[in-house]
């Protein structure tokens, strides 16, 4: 066990213990560990829960195994358990293009959820083609893909929940980094599908008491009583303004038709029926 964050006892000495954090994350081709990963994910979660005044200090944070935090709030004892969104087939894909096939066009249409495990041969064949084969996405398909996304991995992790040491924890939250492979999201849409499908869980034995999704600049929180969310807090980057990302630009379009047009319609240079 190895202590992350040793008894900050407000927001100020918090952001000063996050900030000596070395939260850089290699490439995938390059050393990247599940460690590197929940580091992470727990020191964006932090900031952003402190910025939004959802923590309680004292706080202490220190990182193991099954789950992979404890974080004291107080006299809370909250065990975390952090996870990634996304597909395997995926981030092998990823890997084999950045060491293989660095020009080659990823097709994400090929990397849908439930899809069989693809062999290394399989991916090279289709990074070494250099064309989209897939189908596009319609209508809301991007926001139920990423429901489905999210709710395979808190099934996974429910699955393992009471082998792992939180008998003495007050709550247990699950947090994940959402790395799906997926054109924008629209999140607004995505949290209306993907709350209903969460329904019974609350009701489970054991089970998370809350559900954290890093989704681009945003963190989501949902709980038995519903959802809400927070601009993340990112004390890594540099100060400035903010910079408009694809990652960040689909809260900021409320008009349907417009972002239908804008981002589900295949780019005529981009993708070619064959």
């Amino acid at each position: 066990m190895t202590t992350l964050i040793a008894g900050a006892n407000n927001e100020a000495e918090l952001y000063s213990a996050l900030q000596k954090i070395d939260i850089s994350v290699p490439g995938l081709s390059e050393g990247r560990t599940t460690k590197h990963t929940e580091i992470w994910t727990i020191c964006r979660l932090l900031s952003s829960l402190a910025h939004a005044g959802k923590l309680t200090y004292p706080l202490t944070v220190s990182h193991t195994d099954k789950p992979d935090f404890f974080a004291y709030l107080g006299d809370a004892k909250i065990g975390i358990e952090v996870t990634e969104a996304t597909s395997q087939n995926y981030a092998k894909c990823r890997a084999l293009a950045a060491r293989e096939f660095p020009d080659a066009i990823i097709d994400l249409g090929l990397f849908r959820p439930g899809k069989p495990k693809l062999s290394a041969a399989e991916i090279r064949k289709s990074l070494s083609e250099k064309r989209l084969r897939s189908e596009g996405w319609g209508g809301n398909s991007v926001e139920h893909e990423w429901a489905s996304y999210i709710q395979e991995r808190v099934d996974e992790k429910l699955i393992k929940l009471s082998r792992y040491n939180t008998h003495d924890c007050q709550e247990t939250w699950l947090s994940v980094y959402s790395n799906t492979p997926l054109p924008n999201v629209h999140q607004q849409e995505a949290r209306d599908i993907l709350f209903p499908l969460l329904r019974d869980y609350w009701s489970r034995t054991p089970t998370f008491a809350a559900l954290f999704i890093e989704k681009g600049q945003t963190i989501i929180r949902i709980t038995v009583e519903g959802w809400e969310k927070f601009t993340l807090h990112d004390l890594w980057r540099p100060s400035g303004p903010a910079v408009k990302t694809i990652e960040n630009f689909d809260d900021d379009v409320t008009d349907e038709g417009l972002w239908n047009e804008i981002m589900r319609q295949p780019s005529p240079t981009k993708r070619k029926r064959l």
